[in-house]
């Protein structure tokens, strides 16, 4: 046998060496494992609607219940006392809405706070 059919007999013996040990296998099985972990998970509407702070709840929710009150209070003007012309009865609708708003935010970041509260004092964390 010539040196270089030695050469070329030693390198095809490393390399079905290194294929049989595969020194990637480790790192593979791991990745494997991970993936097998993690399952994708749909985004339902719901999840979504989780997912919102309860500020923006609060804000919503005043907001609509300040408008239910513009509309209720409109409706009793108007039936009641049909000659008001006031100032004050243009902008009630506005004002209603924007005191709704502040109220739900204002309680929402109350709720909010107090659990954060509850949860770094009483549980230590």
């Amino acid at each position: 046998m010539s040196d270089r059919e030695e050469i070329e007999r030693i390198r095809r013996i490393r390399e079905r060496q290194l294929a049989a040990r595969d020194p990637t296998s480790a790192e593979r099985r791991l990745h494997q494992e991970i993936a097998a972990r993690r399952k994708p998970k749909k985004i339902t509407f719901w999840d979504v609607m989780q997912n919102i702070p309860a500020k923006w709840w609060g804000m919503i929710l005043g907001g609509i219940v300040g408008f239910i009150l513009a509309l209720i209070l409109d409706q009793i003007l108007q039936i009641q006392i049909p000659n008001v012309k006031g100032f004050w009865v243009e902008y009630m609708w506005y004002s209603l809405v924007f005191a709704g708003i502040a109220v739900g935010r204002g309680l929402a970041m109350a709720m909010d706070w107090s659990e954060d509260d509850y949860r770094i004092e009483v549980k230590g964390r």
